[in-house]
């Protein structure tokens, strides 16, 4: 299974009430293939992401790879550990997402 360097990704919900959006950070964020096709895991830590709205995000996403190629489809899970006393992050996020199709532009 393969792995691309992500240079950007937002998913939000609705009208955009939930967005996740990656920030600069000292790890790498990669889009990950699962064994599924066109399914794909991205594993997001505290300080690479911004978390507007507290509610779980299921919708749409686009990802800017690094390889200069856009994917974009649906958030179809999300998985997040609780966010520090007092701060509405969540330190670890993982985010299941729906492709479109693999390196496609949107």
């Amino acid at each position: 299974m393969g792995v691309s360097l992500i240079t950007r990704l937002v998913a939000s919900r609705g009208t955009g009430a939930v967005t996740y959006d990656i920030l600069q950070s000292a790890a790498p964020v990669f889009l990950e293939e699962t064994e599924e096709r066109n399914i794909y895991r991205v594993v997001l830590r505290s300080g690479e992401f911004r978390y507007i709205k507290d509610a779980p995000c299921f919708g749409g996403f686009d990802a800017e790879l690094a390889a200069g190629s856009i994917i974009c489809g649906e958030v179809i899970g999300s998985i997040s550990d609780h966010a520090a006393a007092g701060d509405n992050s969540p330190d670890l996020l993982v985010l299941s997402v729906l492709a479109k199709g693999a390196a496609v532009s949107c």
